[in-house]
């Protein structure tokens, strides 16, 4: 039976690919790309919902909606980097499809030049390989911090919160402030 073939089996190299096979994995790269994009914008809606919420709560409940509103920030951090590499990944396996069905043209680029294209594209890989591992981790790591205390990004978020009550920052301008405090610290921490 033919059901199964192809179960098991490791994906062909992007260099071995007709240019079918290639589109193909194009437009499974773009979907990818297209959920990563999707979630960006949804984790920042979230994220600004959160923020209104904790401009409007008080005492501990805020604390709970900082610690909320730092995990989101770091998760949204981390999709914008998978994002980027899922959108090279695409602008990679285009070109080289590109560069297939033009291969019998007389084409710039050669049969000769994918082994150089596929080690963008293993980097590529990597590159989200590791963002992943680092989500997992960054998302464990949140939950031991939030169990312990509220964490230096949280309390950017409360003292941002503290600034809008006391009328010296405006909403719009307080996001943006517990926003930017948030990713300094979550950048400083990944290095």
């Amino acid at each position: 039976m033919d059901f199964f073939k192809g179960f098991g089996k490791k994906p062909k190299p992007i260099t071995r690919q007709t240019a079918r096979e290639l589109r193909v994995s194009e437009i499974r790269a773009e979907g990818k790309r297209r959920q990563l994009e999707a979630k960006a914008v949804s984790l920042a809606k979230r994220k600004q919902t959160v923020f209104e919420q904790g401009a409007k709560a008080g005492g501990a409940l805020r604390r709970t909606i900082a610690q909320q509103f730092d995990a989101l920030t770091t998760e949204e951090v981390l999709v914008g980097k998978r994002l980027s590499i899922a959108t090279q990944e695409v602008t990679v396996v285009s070109q080289i499809r590109a560069v297939k069905e033009q291969e019998g043209d007389g084409a710039v680029i050669s049969a000769a030049d994918f082994p150089a294209l596929a080690k963008v594209m293993d980097k590529a890989a990597a590159q989200m390989e590791h963002q992943d591992n680092l989500l997992g981790e960054g998302l464990e790591g949140m939950r031991v911090e939030m169990a312990d205390n509220l964490g230096e990004a949280g309390a950017d978020v409360l003292r941002a919160w503290e600034q809008m009550d006391s009328g010296s920052l405006e909403a719009e301008e307080a996001l943006v402030e517990a926003d930017r405090a948030t990713r300094e610290r979550m950048s400083a921490a990944m290095e």
